[in-house]
């Protein structure tokens, strides 16, 4: 078994990650997470994107870079985070809205 330094162990474009840094993922999630979060049960599941989103930005815009070893795109990663907050006050609302029975022309008995 051969022990490699950290930095001789990360191949670029390959591994688990598909190539995707923590920016980027905070980005997909985020777009992912404000496109469903309209629709009345797909946003519970656009709720944990936002939250997942959230989370990998601000992990990619940890200035420590212990995480990974790749090299975060820093404004992805504000992307990510804003349109994640974006998305959970979209949930908030579209929540709210279903709660007090306005289902937005949804007649239920």
């Amino acid at each position: 078994m051969v022990f490699r330094s950290r930095g001789e162990s990360v191949r670029r474009g390959g591994g688990a990650s598909g190539g995707m840094d923590l920016g980027t993922r905070a980005l997909v999630l985020g777009s992912c997470a404000l496109a469903g979060s309209w629709i009345p049960l797909l946003n519970i599941v656009a709720f944990v994107a936002a939250l997942m989103a959230i989370g990998f930005g601000a992990l990619a815009k940890w200035p420590t870079g212990w995480i990974t070893n790749e090299e975060p795109d820093p404004r992805r990663a504000v992307w990510g985070i804003a349109l994640g907050g974006l998305a959970v006050a979209v949930f908030a609302v579209t929540a709210y809205l279903y709660s007090r029975g306005g289902g937005g022309g949804l007649a239920i008995p």
